[in-house]
């Protein structure tokens, strides 16, 4: 639980951030990728799962250098930050909520003429909707 609302606490700015300026903070994301390795040990998850529960969000950041920027670096950073604080599961999971959630976005927006083909969004909000969305259908 305290895992995350941590993770929360750290997606607002971040999405706030990538909406204004469409930036990342490095320094920022090491802090919280720090603070989600310490709390997820410490709360009993080994060091093999929180590697593989980075993966997506390097994989992003692979998929940034190769694509020259296509796909913004930033989200891959904050997906690694993401999965020191969920399971790999859970970080597949709200990535494909965030996607299906700006994919719906950038529909409505290319619909209503507001967005064009090579038109960029931040992503990162929809990666806290995601999560958010991801809890409560957990509740459910």
């Amino acid at each position: 639980m305290l895992r995350k609302a941590v993770l929360l606490l750290f997606l607002l700015p971040c999405a706030l951030q990538d909406h204004r300026t469409k930036t990342v903070s490095v320094p920022f994301c090491a802090v919280f990728s720090a603070a989600g390795i310490f709390l997820s040990v410490r709360g009993g998850t080994g060091i093999p799962d929180l590697c593989f529960s980075v993966l997506p969000g390097l994989f992003l950041i692979l998929l940034s250098r190769l694509s020259r920027g296509a796909v913004g670096a930033g989200d891959g950073l904050v997906l690694v930050s993401s999965g020191t604080f969920l399971t790999l599961p859970e970080v597949l999971s709200v990535f494909c909520l965030g996607v299906l959630l700006s994919a719906a976005y950038a529909a409505f927006l290319l619909l209503w003429h507001r967005l064009r083909g090579k038109d960029r969004f931040a992503f990162l909000p929809f990666l806290l909707a995601g999560t958010v969305l991801y809890e409560v259908l957990l509740c459910l």
